[in-house]
């Protein structure tokens, strides 16, 4: 039964109705049977006692307690004539409500416990995502998982799913922005970007940033960027959060890929306006001498003009939570958590990952960016679960 909840306004001293809804107590029940033994009472001189009376004392509507006293009326025969005889009582109806309760609960399709769940926690306890561990599962089974990644969130709520804590992906949050006021940039504004990059058509345009590490430890922090058009995602330990740093870990890149492929891999580049990123020039310039790419600036405190480079970084921050030393994560480690991100299932990529959909853009892509270290970690995960 909905129970109308009521507040008192302390300012003019007048009660509001709140519409917070709960179900009859055993305490509202034990009343109603009290009532409706004094209005039996023949002796009793007060107040007229009707089904809207009763209401108004629990504090409820009048229908609640018409459903209440059909719910919980009691048919017997009279003890000394034996004719039949009807009585609300508050325990009859209380055990209605307890048994109505139990039957309310639908029951799950899979069995806490079962094979199915055991596995998929295995792959999302070991950083997969939900959307990831349902397709490892369909790959290595050859067909569909029998529930759907919603029904998934909600066995993890109701502790179904033996899951770590943390290692679920998060809800959304959309928040509203407020227009800054401009300043002066060094480089290229945003505004000026090729129509290409700003609508995501081409692979190569990319945004970057740095993940610090902890206050008052090493100053070792990560250079992450990554792939507008894909959703690629890349992350390079460096010694400190200084400019040369950043254009030396850019001149390795270079070395390792060549020139021509950095080029073509990496055609421009937004950063926000930090000290670290201001000498656009180093950044720009080829260890030939050349142009190899091109830097842009975002607006002022205005994160969500570069928001896929900060939702990686909040997929990055699962691996390696805010006050990580640096100093003491290997870039082995670094490598396999960017591996994770990349071959994971994104429902914005249309249920696919970064790696397929530059696949069927253009395979030689991930052949240059394996030359960094791109590798299937799904592949070993599977294979450690089917050994266990």
């Amino acid at each position: 039964m909905e129970h109308f909840n009521y507040t008192q306004n302390e300012k003019n001293n007048q009660f509001i109705n709140k519409r917070t809804f709960s179900h009859l107590s055993q305490k509202d029940r034990i009343l109603i049977q009290k009532y409706l033994v004094l209005k039996n009472d023949k002796n009793y001189k007060g107040p007229k006692i009707t089904i809207s009376f009763i209401a108004g004392k629990i504090g409820v509507n009048k229908s609640t307690v018409s459903r209440e006293i059909k719910k919980g009326t009691y048919h017997d025969f009279h003890y000394l004539y034996g004719s039949p005889r009807s009585r609300y009582l508050a325990s009859f109806g209380q055990g209605v409500a307890d048994k109505n309760k139990a039957r309310s609960h639908y029951k799950t399709k899979l069995k806490p416990g079962c094979d199915e769940l055991k596995e998929l926690a295995y792959y999302i306890n070991h950083n997969a995502d939900p959307l990831t561990a349902l397709a490892i599962y369909q790959e290595a089974h050859g067909c569909k998982f029998p529930v759907c990644e919603k029904t998934i969130y909600n066995y993890f709520h109701k502790k179904i799913l033996p899951i770590k804590r943390g290692k679920m992906t998060q809800r959304k949050i959309y928040v509203k922005h407020e227009k800054v006021q401009k300043m002066t940039q060094k480089g290229a504004n945003i505004s000026e970007r090729p129509l290409v990059c700003n609508d995501r058509l081409e692979f190569g345009h990319w945004e970057g940033d740095l993940i610090v590490g902890a206050k008052g430890k090493s100053k070792e922090c990560l250079f992450t960027i990554i792939d507008r058009f894909s959703r690629l995602y890349l992350a390079f330990k460096i010694p400190n959060k200084k400019t040369e740093s950043i254009v030396n870990l850019l001149n390795n890149i270079e070395t390792t890929l060549s020139t021509n492929i950095f080029k073509s891999i990496f055609k421009t580049i937004t950063f926000d306006n930090g000290n670290e990123f201001s000498d656009f020039k180093s950044m720009e310039t080829s260890i030939t001498g050349t142009q190899r790419c091109q830097i842009f600036y975002a607006n002022p405190y205005s994160s969500w003009e570069r928001g896929s480079n900060e939702n990686g970084n909040k997929m990055m921050r699962k691996y390696f939570p805010k006050g990580t030393d640096f100093s003491i994560v290997s870039n082995q480690a670094i490598l396999n958590s960017t591996n994770m991100i990349n071959y994971s299932i994104r429902k914005k990529l249309h249920n696919q990952s970064s790696v397929d959909k530059i696949k069927k853009t253009n395979v030689e892509i991930i052949n240059h960016i394996s030359l960094l270290g791109l590798k299937n970690p799904y592949i070993k995960l599977k294979n450690n679960f089917n050994n266990l």
